[in-house]
């Protein structure tokens, strides 16, 4: 088993349309750096569902190379540049499937999900599909979910910007699928570690946030920083702030129903229940199919005692 190193790019122009047009191949790609502690795990939970997996590693030192070539020959060496998107983009060199399954190395997906993901890859009408992630945290004690579009078509049009929680632009027709993926990254022992690379995200979103101010990305993503460290406040103003901008420029992005859901979650945490349901519900009213907004109407419920809501709520929320 070879591998391709970043002098072999050169060779290789993005593709405009998948190699295979009768089949729903699936491309499952990746960047990596330093993920030896997870990386196992990842492979192994979607190499069966994949034809073919595409590895970007940016400059790991650790074993994190050698565990890849036990599941593929498609590994590519790119140096880092202060962007995820900037990196993630390089898959487009090198993929051949109909499909582009984005993973993190610290993530995995649910095995109990692989029919639902095989049956969504087939519908001819949506260009993108998002899937659950859900993070854990203290050890597996406690967890946040959030949507996002992981799944999506090689059709040479779509593709990542933004330096930190890169996003997808160019898709036309998404749709919500029952697939989850299990976010292990921020349950680290090592709290040194988690501590630097949650001050990097930080550090680059404000950098993005300085030179574009009126763009509502860079807030909605330094709000997830700041909920998965427990900062509500500071999650309030930025998630607030991404709405907001939204709004204004009509960006009708879901991602912003997951601004809704930082801000909510942040206004639950800090016992305000009735700021935390008003959101939750406009959430709903944008996408009825919002599922972490009804988990957040759950909580609510169940806090204040109302159990016909919460029995109605967190209906919704499992369908």
């Amino acid at each position: 088993m070879t591998t391709k190193t970043k002098k072999s790019r050169k060779t290789i122009k993005r593709l405009s349309h998948p190699v295979h047009n009768t089949k729903n191949t699936i491309s499952v790609c990746m960047i990596v750096k330093d993920e030896e502690k997870f990386l196992e795990n990842c492979l192994k939970s979607v190499k069966d569902i994949a034809d073919e997996i595409i590895i970007i590693d940016t400059g790991s030192k650790d074993k994190t190379v050698e565990i890849a070539k036990k599941y593929t020959d498609n590994i590519y060496f790119h140096p880092w540049k202060d962007s995820f998107s900037e990196a993630r983009n390089h898959y487009f060199e090198y993929v051949k499937g109909d499909w582009i399954f984005q993973i993190d190395a610290d993530e995995e997906l649910v095995k109990d999900d692989i029919p639902a993901l095989l049956k969504a890859v087939k519908r001819s009408d949506i260009d993108a599909i998002r899937v659950q992630l859900i993070s854990t945290y203290k050890k597996g004690e406690d967890e946040s979910r959030h949507s996002a579009e992981r799944i999506f078509r090689n059709n040479g049009i779509i593709h990542y910007e933004g330096r930190v929680h890169n996003r997808l632009v160019d898709f036309k027709c998404p749709a919500i699928h029952p697939i989850r993926l299990m976010h292990y990254g921020y349950d680290l022992d090592d709290a040194e570690l988690t501590e630097k690379k949650h001050q990097r995200r930080i550090a680059l979103l404000k950098q993005d946030i300085e030179e574009k101010p009126d763009n509502p990305l860079p807030y909605h993503y330094l709000g997830c920083c700041y909920l998965s460290k427990g900062q509500n406040r500071e999650t309030l103003e930025v998630s607030l702030k991404a709405i907001e901008l939204a709004e204004q420029q009509k960006d009708k992005n879901p991602v912003y129903l997951w601004s809704r859901y930082n801000a909510a979650m942040a206004w639950y945490r800090l016992k305000d229940f009735e700021k935390a349901e008003e959101l939750s519900k406009a959430a709903i009213k944008i996408n009825d199919l919002h599922i972490d907004s009804y988990f957040i109407l759950t909580l609510v419920s169940h806090d204040l005692k109302k159990w016909e809501d919460t029995i109605s709520f967190g209906t919704r929320y499992l369908e």
